[in-house]
């Protein structure tokens, strides 16, 4: 028995424990996986002990065998725990996983005198981490529903995961109320926003059959889609005045036809252009659609956009840009470049970290804009009503963005403003019963402040959903300590 490893996975658990408590309900190994991904790609941000302590502990036995003869060493020896931190990072990357297919064919016990030869990138914890993140993007592309597959193709597409960055300033319109988040956490890891039993039952809107995850919550026309429209819209618009260029809402151009939701008559020296916002979920057509089929949607209907709207406009004297969204946060290709070039236009004037933190912070509040509005149709789909009469009701809220969250759904009980989560054992001998065993005792894991016996090791986590921001990862404005003690 290792208690090293113990440590290592009893932390692990304790966090993914955590982070289902967040959830409202627990988390598969599929989402686990998802979760501790960086955000980058497209993860929580979430970190496992066991992604950070092995790459960390396998780039220091590298880093003493490469420096060993400069400290006068003449023969290192292997530390006795190289052969178990080698077995670990086997198991995440694969038996045939080279250096360390070749190295495991050597004792690596406590006399080995050599290591053999290495490359300087695994001196790195960076290397071996990317290794591991590596392979639990492809365990994420090949597992799972086919709706899985197409949901993690979409959120990895470029600045997807812009507002899982964000920390909460509503000055800067960059905020989430708690409850959507929550929501949208379970939503980005495919956990469902229903209970199983009400699949097939009728969309209190229009009356089509629900699906449990929530993709006709998002993409029902009659459930707030023109709120989150106007949303992005009064985002770029507010962006646009802010920084001194001349834009208007809601112009008509060639007659009836209403093509520009945003009016630039002086952005570019090519003269006026026509913006046309359009927002899509990708993994609405079917619950069987591809990875191919998904990643093109938007791509698709910016086409029919320009299509539809270039002759009209070219006759008009301006120029037709549709910004295409899709739900999962990425632009579309022709909405990208415009952004881009927005962003540069912006940003122009601005110099080293300034000039980097304005363009992230314009990517963040479109981002941010767009995934509160689903998140309040997610909301909506919960309560049985309206996005409109639960945007009503959030304004009208005297906790000002705030939900009465006792009349939450079952599956999305609100987390307590704190928690601690307490694991109490000895490292003297092998470990507890695990608590996922049906034969174990009931666990008394959760708790408020309870003591230990003299002589034990203290693992914990404890929760704080703070009084103002979001509850809980990568931006969401709580904080989550995790400690080790003896007592």
């Amino acid at each position: 028995w290792d208690p090293f490893n113990f440590i290592v996975h009893k932390a692990g658990k304790i966090i993914r424990d955590c982070l289902g408590v967040i959830a409202g309900t627990g988390l598969s190994d599929l989402q686990w996986a998802q979760a501790r991904l960086p955000i980058k790609l497209s993860g929580l941000g979430v970190s496992d002990p066991s992604l950070v302590c092995y790459p960390a502990r396998m780039a220091a036995i590298i880093t003493y065998f490469d420096r060993a003869s400069s400290l006068g060493i003449r023969e290192p020896r292997a530390p006795s725990d190289a052969q178990g931190v080698m077995d670990a990072l086997s198991n995440w990357l694969g038996p045939n996983f080279e250096p360390i297919a070749s190295w495991q064919e050597r004792d690596m016990g406590p006399h080995t005198t050599a290591i053999p030869a290495f490359e300087p990138d695994h001196r790195s914890q960076e290397w071996w981490s990317t290794q591991l993140h590596k392979a639990n993007i492809r365990q994420l592309s090949h597992l799972g529903t086919t709706r899985d597959q197409a949901r993690y193709a979409c959120q990895r597409e470029p600045h997807a995961t812009a507002w899982l960055s964000v920390v909460p300033q509503a000055s800067k319109n960059l905020r989430i109320p708690s409850a959507e988040f929550r929501l949208l956490l379970r939503w980005w890891l495919g956990i469902p926003i229903l209970d199983p039993k009400m699949a097939g039952s009728k969309c209190p809107q229009c009356e089509t059959r629900l699906d449990i995850f929530g993709d006709h919550a998002v993409s029902c026309n009659r459930n707030g889609a023109w709120l989150r429209h106007k949303a992005v819209q009064e985002c770029l618009l507010h962006t646009f005045i802010s920084n001194g260029i001349v834009c208007d809402s809601e112009v008509v151009v060639g007659g009836k036809d209403r093509p520009a939701d945003l009016w630039l008559p002086s952005f570019s020296s090519t003269g006026p252009i026509a913006l046309d916002v359009t927002i899509r979920h990708p993994t609405c057509l079917s619950a069987d659609i591809s990875v191919a089929q998904a990643t093109k949607v938007v791509k698709d209907y910016e086409a029919a956009k320009v299509q539809k709207y270039s002759a009209i406009c070219q006759t008009a004297g301006c120029t037709f840009t549709p910004f295409g969204l899709s739900t999962w946060g990425a632009t579309g290709p022709a909405g990208g470049e415009f952004l881009d070039t927005m962003i540069k236009h912006i940003v122009g004037s601005k110099t080293g970290s300034e000039k980097l933190q304005a363009a992230f912070l314009i990517r963040q509040q479109l981002s941010v804009a767009l995934m509160s509005q689903i998140g309040r149709q997610l909301l909506a789909l919960t309560r049985g009503v309206s996005a409109a009469e639960a945007n009503q009701n959030l304004l009208a809220s005297p906790k000002s963005q705030t939900w009465l969250l006792q009349s939450f759904h079952p599956l999305a009980l609100p987390l307590k403003p704190a928690l601690t989560i307490c694991e109490h054992h000895s490292l003297s001998g092998p470990p507890p019963p695990d608590a996922d065993d049906p034969q174990a005792p009931p666990p008394s894991s959760l708790s408020q402040g309870s003591s230990s016996p003299r002589g034990t090791k203290i693992l914990g986590l404890k929760f704080d959903g703070g009084s103002r921001g979001n509850p809980g990862v990568g931006g969401a404005g709580g904080h989550i300590f995790l400690w080790g003690a003896e007592k």
